[in-house]
């Protein structure tokens, strides 16, 4: 099934604007052009990243297939396949279930080799639904972050859910200084006397109709269930222009967060969409909690924070939160996890019901501390019309 979102004409612009830099920089990282992957998701599989560290807050190494236990809704999930990827190494390890050993680029005693392309990491600002006042506070220790946290061989962009402003890859730190500091917030829909109206979106069904489920759904929730799914399109948007990149990729989302319900089955499909499409493309997510502590006003919902957290463990990266440190927040998610475990899972015997699948990961490790995907959604069949 098809997310169903068209973008606002901005974020198009700017997508194929980074996508340009994207392709000549890897050109000028690579010495030739590389072939870009088809990427298609397999709804025949769930990909679910773990990171395992220690006390330390150290990456585990070693673990195999049968170390891992998974509970769907709380029922035993068999694993089908486990690979390790090691970032920052040109190394990969596969297993299957039976735990026989796979491919591995390169042998126990050698020496890892360091990769030859760069890092490519994508600051990506929430600029739909960041307050004046959180926008302030995590422009500035972005702006400050860029000497101390980004090494001279990272090629860096800033970019927003809105589409402006968008630097393109560059090392030039003062170019994505400007960039930041422009970042403002928007808004993509308005109150007018007729109710609610999107701003930068042409009428499509599959974002403006009323949902089926439910005759008695305000305005304003219709509302909230489109910007849902557009958000969730800009964020796949970037992973799909990332994931023709050489070497590392990284995208970091700094947000407040956002509202996430169980009864929006469509934007539930869509967080699955980009977790696996991340998995895939081998771009690791990472998000900061631009709302700090919050000392002021009203508290955020739980599901404002879940589902930064959801999309952070679900596609290998880190989530920052629970501290204005936001200069530190920023420092620590450009380290990207060390190694990290890709769980495939079977879904042949799982219902295409609409339903949201709670995962919860077990390791046969002790005094470790685990960062996993928490769930996924299998989408209903679309209805065919005659």
């Amino acid at each position: 099934m098809k997310m169903r979102v068209r973008m606002c004409p901005a974020l198009v612009l700017c997508c194929l604007a980074l996508i340009s830099g994207m392709h000549s920089l890897a050109q000028q990282a690579s010495g030739s052009q590389p072939a870009g992957p088809v990427i298609e998701l397999n709804v025949d599989k769930i990909l679910v990243p773990v990171v395992v560290r220690d006390k330390q807050g150290r990456a585990v190494d070693g673990l195999k297939v049968e170390d891992f236990q998974v509970f769907d809704n709380d029922k035993p999930h068999p694993i089908s396949a486990l690979t390790v990827e090691k970032r920052g190494v040109v190394e990969s390890r596969t297993e299957s279930n039976s735990g026989s050993s796979g491919q591995q680029a390169i042998a126990p005693n050698e020496t890892p080799q360091q990769p030859a392309s760069p890092r490519f990491i994508v600051f990506l600002f929430d600029d739909l639904h960041l307050s004046n006042e959180d926008l302030t506070h995590v422009r500035n220790a972005a702006a400050a972050m860029l000497d101390s946290a980004l090494a001279p061989s990272d090629l860096a962009a800033v970019v927003s859910t809105s589409g402006i402003p968008n630097s393109g890859f560059t090392r030039d730190h003062s170019k994505l200084r400007d960039a930041i500091m422009k970042l403002r917030t928007r808004t993509l829909y308005r109150n007018d006397v007729a109710g609610m109206t999107s701003i930068g979106l042409e009428p499509n069904p599959g974002i403006n109709k009323l949902p089926d489920r439910s005759n008695a759904i305000t305005p304003a929730q219709v509302v909230a269930e489109q910007d849902r799914r557009v958000t969730f399109a800009s964020i796949a948007e970037f992973v799909r222009r990332m994931s023709s990149l050489p070497g590392q990729r990284e995208l970091i989302l700094v947000s407040p967060g956002f509202a996430l319900p169980l009864d929006d089955p469509q934007a539930r499909d869509a967080e699955s969409r980009v977790m696996n499409l991340a998995a895939e493309s081998n771009v690791t997510i990472s998000a900061l909690n631009a709302r700090g502590v919050f000392v002021s006003g009203p508290s955020p919902s739980p599901a404002e924070e879940n589902v930064l957290a959801e999309l952070a463990y679900g596609a290998g990266g880190e989530y920052f939160h629970g501290s204005n440190d936001f200069d530190a927040g920023f420092k620590a998610l450009t380290e990207a996890p060390e190694i990290v475990y890709l769980l495939e899972l079977s879904t042949g015997g799982v219902k295409p019901d609409g339903i949201y699948h709670r995962l919860k990961v077990k390791v046969d490790r002790g005094g470790v501390q685990l960062e996993a995907r928490r769930g996924y959604s299998m989408p209903k069949p679309e209805k065919t019309t005659k």
